[in-house]
């Protein structure tokens, strides 16, 4: 599932497998809401700015989408844990 918009919060987590990550809360322009894990990277995007990604475990944000992070998993509704990559 693709996915993207500006970042209303940002959580470090650890998965039932033990594996640190972030969790990204999204809100994107349509005001629905989705979360990715991403593994935790030396530059990182904050509060309020915008990511996006594909079927590919790339997540791409900053200026002409030069900032990358590993995503874990897939995206997923708030509430619901992750099909793949683990739950909190």
């Amino acid at each position: 599932m693709s996915g993207g918009g500006h970042i209303i919060e940002k959580m470090p987590v650890t998965l039932e497998s033990g594996k640190q990550v972030i969790r990204y809360h999204v809100m994107d322009r349509h005001d629905d809401e989705v979360c990715v894990y991403a593994e935790p990277a030396e530059t990182e995007p904050q509060l309020r700015d915008q990511m996006w990604w594909g079927g590919a475990q790339i997540i791409y944000f900053g200026e002409n989408d030069k900032g990358c992070l590993t995503k874990v998993g897939y995206s997923f509704r708030p509430g619901r844990q992750a099909l793949k990559g683990g739950t909190e």
